[in-house]
């Protein structure tokens, strides 16, 4: 656990972040990058991970959807593009209690971690809003 609250800093400073920000990032498990929720668990989930061990971190990034608030077209938007990203990127898609959709990611902690981890953050954060931005024309419709 402390070795990922170290390893969250440190990418937080990489992406930009100061100090103090980044020491508070590191505490809260996570970042907003570009208005997305950012976050790193050091256990794989359930399911996802199959035999992963300690040197695999989850990276999850919210959609900006809630399940509740989209029909099913715009569901199915989504969902069309998931399995490429999916497949590519080893995530998979959940949802939060509230419904806020998420996208899960699974990053092996290497050798340059800070650097890669701060990758990888963004690289979620940016599948995530391409995930939820896929939901956006039929919003807009509606």
């Amino acid at each position: 656990m402390q070795r990922t609250r170290e390893l969250t800093q440190a990418a937080a400073r990489a992406l930009g972040l100061d100090e103090p920000t980044a020491a508070q990032a590191s505490d809260d498990g996570g970042v907003v990058l570009n208005g997305t929720l950012v976050t790193v668990t050091p256990m794989p989930l359930e399911g996802l991970a199959g035999e992963a061990g300690d040197d695999t971190l989850v990276v999850s990034a919210t959609l900006g959807c809630r399940v509740g608030e989209l029909d099913a077209q715009a569901l199915c938007a989504i969902f069309a593009h998931a399995p490429g990203v999916l497949a590519v990127y080893s995530a998979a898609i959940g949802c939060q209690p509230d419904g806020e959709l998420v996208l899960h990611r699974m990053v092996p902690v290497r050798d340059a971690a800070v650097d890669t981890l701060a990758q990888d953050m963004f690289v979620t954060q940016q599948l995530a809003a391409l995930l939820g931005d896929a939901a956006t024309p039929v919003r807009a419709r509606q």
